[in-house]
């Protein structure tokens, strides 16, 4: 109880909460000095005050459920520098006190409740270990702006700034003290509070479950991978096998032909010479050599034959575009189908192992697309880009689904595949059922170009 209730008094001090923050309307502040602090009422607000101002005020000492303050008939800011008394830090049990009363205090504590009642919210605080001191964290429905206690949950460890006073219904007013933060910092957490906890574990779980859609992503992909691994390596020992069985039999084509081709032939070129040698007559000595020389002659045209099959030798002599436009020529006669041919590059671009091979693979597609499209007409279209080489077969045929050619073990396109990969390139064929076929090969024709790979498909617009 105040010595000097009722008494007129005038008092200075500092504000410690600007005006209209406790109450919007009435006069509500606390002041405080190095003695202590109080707390100013009026009904009406003369004049705003500021928090740190200076103020003088006059008026009458008295008590409002237990809480002192004075009634004020009058009061004067004083011009001067605003400033804050630092908050006083002191623990629950000093909290009920009269001595810190109407002071800007700084306690700390953990939430054991969490009410709302018709005048404002509160927090009941109490030590974190055993004790009975409570302490009321209060906030009042006409505090402004108004203070959200949402974040804070029975259990959370908190840190309070603000304005201590009592509120008790009966006498002697001594029981019931509570503390009024001012702002938004006035209060924080020392501790993780139940709302984080729970933000912690949403994103704990958020990314437990990522984690774990990733890690089965990436055992699938690894499956994955694995059986196109596996598809590969058979497809290749089946490449191998497919490779050897074809060497194996152009070695004994090329052995039959010289035994019964060239060998016959160079036989029967002796024969004919021995007996020229022998004969008396001088015509019949002409018809055996003449004989001879025709043997001779087809012996010849077999042997460039067997050295075509072997290396074209139009490379070696010409240079790439004219070996395309002679074996275009050969292949119009031997297959009736006709033949658009557009090259637009120099044989010097193109590096001689890149050239028997573009060659090879020219061959495979033109010969795929006579037995297979039902066409009459084809496309080749051969250009050198700074970086590639570029040849485009294409036809207006029966076409065909792509994705067959993953389930067949169709040894040509393989081995143009092979070919185009050796040399650091790419093949892919796109077609569709009615719509023909077109091979595309790249294939880099310097050491700073780098292949693109796309799926093959359907046909590239």
């Amino acid at each position: 109880m105040p010595d000097r209730l009722k008494d007129t008094v005038t008092i200075a001090g500092r504000a410690t909460v600007a005006s209209g923050v406790l109450h919007r309307e009435r006069l509500t502040v606390f002041l405080q000095d190095h003695s202590g602090g109080i707390q100013l009422f009026a009904k009406q607000l003369k004049q705003p005050i500021s928090l740190g101002d200076s103020v003088i005020a006059t008026g009458i000492v008295g008590q409002y459920n237990g809480l002192t303050q004075l009634v004020v008939r009058d009061y004067l800011i004083v011009d001067t520098l605003r400033w804050v008394p630092e908050p006083l830090a002191i623990d629950l049990a000093d909290a009920h006190s009269e001595r810190y009363e109407g002071m800007l205090v700084k306690v700390q504590g953990k939430i054991i409740n969490k009410r709302t009642n018709k005048g404002g919210t509160y927090l009941l605080i109490t030590q974190p270990e055993e004790s009975d001191e409570i302490l009321a964290v209060f906030v009042a429905d006409y505090h402004h702006p108004k203070l959200n206690l949402d974040g804070y949950s029975v259990g959370d460890e908190i840190e309070v700034v603000g304005l201590l006073g009592q509120y008790d219904f009966d006498p002697p007013y001594r029981e019931y003290y509570q503390i009024y933060p001012r702002y938004e910092d006035d209060i924080r957490s020392i501790g993780i509070t139940r709302a984080t906890y729970y933000t912690i574990a949403a994103v704990g779980g958020m990314i437990f479950v990522i984690v774990l859609l990733s890690v089965i992503f990436l055992r699938r992909e690894v499956r994955k991978g694995t059986r196109q691994l596996k598809g590969a390596e058979e497809q290749l020992r089946s490449l191998s096998k497919h490779l050897l069985a074809v060497q194996e039999e152009e070695r004994r084509r090329i052995s039959r032909d010289l035994h019964d081709g060239l060998g016959q032939l160079l036989t029967s070129t002796c024969l004919d010479l021995e007996r020229a040698i022998k004969a008396d007559q001088a015509a019949k000595k002409n018809d055996l050599v003449s004989h001879a020389l025709r043997a001779a002659r087809q012996a010849l045209e077999e042997v460039g034959e067997l050295s075509s099959l072997l290396r074209p030798w139009v490379i070696d002599e010409l240079g790439l575009r004219e070996a395309i436009e002679t074996y275009v020529s050969e292949f119009e006669s031997r297959t009736h189908l006709k033949v658009y041919a557009k090259l637009d590059f120099k044989n010097s671009d193109v590096p001689d192992v890149i050239a028997t091979n573009v060659y090879r693979i020219l061959q495979e597609a033109l010969n795929n697309a006579y037995k297979h499209s039902s066409t009459k007409t084809v496309t080749v279209d051969v250009s050198c880009t700074r970086d590639d080489l570029l040849l485009r077969v294409q036809d207006q045929g029966n076409g065909f689904q792509v994705e067959l050619l993953n389930t067949r073990r169709t040894f040509g396109v393989l081995g143009m595949r092979e070919r185009a990969e050796l040399l650091g390139g790419s093949l892919h064929i796109y077609s569709a059922p009615g719509h023909g076929t077109e091979v595309l090969l790249r294939i880099p024709i310097n050491n700073r170009s780098h292949s693109i790979r796309k799926n093959d498909g359907e046909r590239p617009h």
